[in-house]
């Protein structure tokens, strides 16, 4: 059970390990730590954290999800998607309160691997995710306006209409040098993609442009001007006391991280899955997000997640175990310890550059058509996820992205139920295998006069029951007997059961006979186990139609005592 629950790749990537493919890994290691150096600086900043913080989250929580993850090549770190959340947490509970729901986010993730629900996640319908995500897009990058145009401007406004309200009351205050570095870095990363897409091309266009910054003296905001000195050695923050109600007050928001946690670490564990050619244990990864989001605030970390870029430039670099990843939070270490005197005179224009970019690529506009193109419904239920997303709150978007969803998915299912009713001759056909081989019978058997059979189509379920009641309703008193045949039903709940009890208590205080054919074997348990049985004999039920009428026809037909 626990195998089932908690397998982390580390105990069986290596079986065959060779000494070409841990030079590979190690290797890969150091391509995707000059990658995250960059990112996890720039996930830091527009956290609304320090440099150092988005660092050490890559560098601790990196080094444990590769140790303990469900897929052999994951790497973990600060992601763009959390930098919203952080930030808004950020502003709404201090550091501390941040810190303090990463920390229960990760027990809850550990949480849901343990009980299984990593395979759940799955039912959360794309329009959600998509119209999150783009809300995100957007959200990150505003955000990146102010330092793209070097805007002589304080604190950024939360709120999407006070931002953009801020950025037109100072565009006056525009740095034609920022911009400058800005555009610059934008045409090094893509000219260096569109050469060689394997290319740290960011890491190499932030040294280009960071180097003709400071050759020049441009004058322009630079993480040194805005954070001081880097360094590793940050100021402990006590995350304990953590009685029952300061958990109360953070657990929407540790809720959140948990949730988006995992949808991200799952989707990128997919994405390797598909670059590989092997398949992740989600529960074992969501375990692992969960131990690494309780190590990184420890460490003065922020929520740590699956990162698909990083991930995908380590399968493209060779990588094939855990050992990429692990050497890749070493050596992201080392590059810190000995480069910190060096990467304060990054500028923050460069940064945003690269933030805007990361922003364009997850906001997965090519998707917005396909969903406009589906259904009305699911456009709606993007648009609703994108709008609160961006205008008013996480958290809020993703409860009613997937409120909307839910009804919507009852909705359809409800009206794809039906119910219809059986009149004439039902043809049954048998087989019997006798010595001279198969032989095939068919028989022709009438519905009696005195029974109605009625067919259900589609869900048996609460959102179906209004519909199933009143057809029975306008259908007026039956006859006597009355079968319900269950062939196309493939789960019932408990709405149905109290349903279906009271028409069979009905049917008995008429004097009539009620029979339930063709249950399949989890609707049958359900239906015995439940207290319909108090008002439907067991012998009413029959596993085919057939056996039911044959049934009525020798009562019918047996001579009286």
């Amino acid at each position: 059970m626990l195998k089932d629950r908690f397998f982390p790749m580390i105990f069986t990537s290596f079986a065959g390990y060779t000494w070409s493919q841990m030079v590979k890994d190690l290797s890969a290691g150091v391509l995707v730590a000059i990658v995250a150096l960059p990112i996890s600086i720039a996930f830091g900043i527009a956290s609304g954290v320090t440099p150092a913080i988005g660092l050490m989250t890559a560098i601790v929580g990196g080094f444990i999800v590769s140790m303990f993850s469900g897929s052999s090549v994951q790497v973990a770190g600060p992601t763009g998607s959390f930098i919203v959340i952080v930030y808004e947490i950020l502003m709404q509970y201090g550091l501390k309160g941040l810190m303090q729901s990463t920390l229960i986010a990760g027990f809850l993730l550990i949480a849901m691997g343990a009980s299984g629900v990593g395979s759940w996640l799955r039912f959360i319908s794309r329009p959600v995710v998509v119209g999150f995500t783009a809300g995100i897009a957007v959200t990150i990058f505003t955000s990146q306006i102010k330092d793209s145009l070097g805007l002589d401007l304080g604190t950024v406004p939360a709120h999407f209409v006070d931002k953009m309200l801020a950025f037109w009351q100072n565009i006056e205050s525009v740095n034609p040098y920022a911009v400058f570095i800005f555009v610059l870095t934008l045409i090094l990363i893509q000219s260096i993609h569109y050469f060689k897409k394997t290319f740290p091309a960011h890491f190499i266009s932030l040294v280009a442009v960071t180097a003709l910054s400071y050759f020049f003296q441009f004058p322009v905001e630079t993480i040194q001007s805005r954070f001081g000195k880097l360094s590793l050695a940050l100021e402990y923050v006590s995350l304990f006391p953590l009685d029952l109600d300061r958990i109360t007050v953070l657990f929407p928001a540790a809720f959140t991280i948990a949730i988006l946690g995992a949808i991200e670490s799952l989707l990128c564990a997919l994405v390797a899955d598909g670059m590989v050619g092997e398949r992740h244990r989600s529960n074992t990864e969501l375990i692992a997000q969960g131990l690494a989001n309780i190590a990184t605030p420890l460490f003065g970390g922020i929520p740590v997640s699956g990162a698909i870029a990083r991930t995908a430039a380590n399968v493209r670099a060779g990588a094939k175990t855990p050992l990429a990843g692990l050497s890749h939070a070493v050596y992201l270490f080392i590059i810190v310890f000995f480069l910190q005197d060096t990467v304060v005179y990054i500028p923050m224009a460069s940064l945003a550059a690269i933030l805007m970019l990361v922003a364009y690529n997850m906001s997965e506009w090519k998707s917005w058509r396909h969903i406009y193109q589906s259904t009305k419904a699911d456009f709606l239920i993007f648009l609703t996820t994108f709008g609160i997303t961006v205008f008013l709150d996480l958290i809020a978007a993703i409860q009613v992205g997937v409120l909307m969803s839910a009804f919507l998915f009852v909705d359809r299912m409800s009206k794809a139920a039906s119910i219809k009713k059986l009149e004439g001759e039902f043809m049954t056909v048998t087989s019997t295998k006798s010595q001279k081989g198969e032989a095939t019978d068919v028989k022709s058997l009438k519905i009696p006069p005195d029974l109605d059979v009625f067919e259900f189509q589609g869900a048996l379920f609460f959102g179906a029951y209004a519909k199933f009641d009143l057809t029975f309703h306008e259908l007026g008193r039956y006859k006597k007997n009355i079968a319900l045949r269950f062939n196309q039903i493939a789960t019932i709940d408990g709405t149905a059961i109290y349903f279906l009890k009271g028409f069979a208590e009905e049917t008995a205080r008429d004097g009539g006979k009620l029979f339930f054919v063709e249950l399949n074997d989890d609707c049958y348990e359900t239906v015995i186990n439940s207290t319909l049985m108090e008002s439907l004999p067991k012998e009413n039920i029959f596993p085919k139609l057939e056996n039911l009428l044959e049934h009525l026809q020798q009562t019918q037909t047996a001579p009286p005592r």
